[in-house]
């Protein structure tokens, strides 16, 4: 039989250029010897589209990788073992992503043939991660929004590529403010596209101001991102798929009068050291 515990990866987390290393555990009931007429693995590499209504069932599967070693001819064993198995130079273009409209996931899929019983059929998922190195890009951010004659607000961040461990630094400067009350917010939403679909998730927000505010005050926030569950920015997964995120500031007046404006923010994941 096969364990609960059946593969022993030698890393849970693996990146683009590494070979995927790791060993099948076969314990036989004590007594008895575990026949089987071959057994074999699987690495796969598959993209799944969903619509929102219903998630929990692929409407389209789309394998970019399969690579298949196999394991053992027909063989008896009469004591537990570990048959070992190794991926080389396998592309792992994407990483692990699980969104709204898609994901991005690799399994090892192990198939074990047996004579009168069915098949055993066992799969394992396996974290890839795509570290890239800093920016060589990443100047400052400014920008102005308002309303009328009522509201001129100045925005402006220390960089606009930030690594998933960074934090976001910034102020808000008020030129101009003609209203006795302000409630100012800012939030991180995410932009998942599949084609012509846009699912659109607040992924963190938070309030910086309430109450009333001068001409020429200025508003210091800092977002700490290892508080969020956010991914890398994707501009581009397989044809038709992307992953964007926004820095969203909004202010309300106390005549409940909406200001808003947002900036589009890369993050990237840090190289692993």
């Amino acid at each position: 039989m096969l364990d609960a515990k059946t593969f022993k990866c030698n890393s849970p987390v693996y990146l683009p250029g590494e070979n995927i290393k790791g060993a099948v555990k076969v314990c036989p009931i004590q007594g008895k010897k575990f026949d089987h007429q071959g057994m074999q693995i699987e690495f796969i590499g598959k993209i799944s589209k969903f619509h929102l209504a219903n998630k929990l069932n692929p409407s389209e599967d789309s394998t970019f990788i399969s690579s298949t070693r196999k394991l053992e001819n027909a063989t008896s064993h009469p004591s537990q073992v570990l048959v070992p198995f190794e991926f080389n130079s396998v592309e792992k273009p994407y990483e692990t992503y699980k969104g709204e409209l898609f994901s991005v996931t690799y399994t090892l899929k192990l198939t074990v043939i047996r004579n009168f019983a069915s098949n055993i059929v066992k799969e394992e998922e396996v974290l890839v991660v795509v570290p890239v190195q800093e920016p060589k890009i990443n100047s400052t951010v400014k920008m102005e929004f308002g309303l009328e004659d009522a509201v001129h607000v100045e925005f402006e961040m220390n960089k606009y590529k930030f690594h998933l461990k960074d934090c976001i630094v910034g102020k808000v400067y008020f030129h101009l403010l003609r209203v006795r009350s302000t409630t100012m917010s800012i939030s991180i939403d995410k932009k998942e596209t599949l084609g012509s679909v846009v699912d659109t998730k607040v992924m963190g927000e938070f309030e910086i101001m309430e109450g009333c505010s001068t001409r020429g005050e200025t508003i210091p926030f800092r977002v700490f991102l290892s508080n969020y569950e956010l991914s890398p920015s994707y501009a581009r997964i397989g044809q038709t798929m992307s992953v964007k995120y926004f820095l969203n500031l909004s202010l309300e007046d106390d005549e409940n009068r909406r200001f808003s404006k947002q900036i589009e923010i890369v993050f990237w994941r840090e190289t692993l050291n």
